[in-house]
């Protein structure tokens, strides 16, 4: 499967609240499941078959928090338009990276 024709796995609130709505005024059944760790337990390739890494920028209050708990973060944290960002290369798949949709 092509990267393109992919798409992330997470829904918007929105969406859901929506459909839920149309589905209660037509009294329809709904089921849901859940796949408890799919995502959690899968491993990511260290390279795809091109050398490229998964990498994931991390921005916001989460990169204070890192440094807070590790101090050994502030090595690697750039600045990005008067911003504080992390990379990190993946080594397991997170719910709503595309690799993520690509695995599961």
């Amino acid at each position: 499967m092509v990267q393109e024709q992919l798409s992330s796995p997470t829904v918007m609130t929105e969406s859901i609240l929506i459909t839920s709505i149309i589905e209660a005024k037509e009294n329809r059944d709904v089921a849901t499941c859940e796949i408890p760790d799919t995502s959690i337990q899968t491993e990511v390739k260290k390279q795809d078959e091109d050398g490229h890494y998964t990498i994931m920028k991390i921005w916001g209050p989460l990169v204070e928090i890192l440094c807070e708990m590790d101090p050994n973060y502030e090595q690697i944290v750039v600045n990005e338009n008067n911003r504080q960002v992390i990379y990190v290369h993946i080594i397991k798949a997170l719910y709503g990276l595309m690799i993520s949709a690509m695995l599961f």
